[in-house]
């Protein structure tokens, strides 16, 4: 029985020695991916409170509207005024 046993064990580690020994070797292709990125035209409403630009403006030019009306009499400011509307 010891010897079935022996030869049994020497049967099993030498088909487990014999599988580790053998070399497997997996060739893959390499996968071909291709990716597609299309860019379409892109639409955008900017909404611009009117109020608020023409206000800065006024602010911005005020000091040179004060300016000139110091320098010309009224009178010819009033005339210049009445000639920018005839054009």
């Amino acid at each position: 029985m010891s010897l079935r046993v022996f030869a049994l064990c020497f049967a099993a580690l030498a088909f487990v020695s014999a599988a580790g020994c053998t070399r497997h070797q997996v060739q893959v292709d390499p996968i071909k991916t291709e990716h597609v990125v299309e860019v379409k035209p892109m639409e955008m409403t900017i909404n611009v409170n009117i109020r608020l630009v023409d206000k800065a403006l006024n602010n911005f030019f005020e000091d040179i509207d004060q300016e000139r009306m110091e320098m010309v009499p009224s009178a010819e400011v009033s005339s210049e005024n009445n000639d920018a509307g005839k054009e």
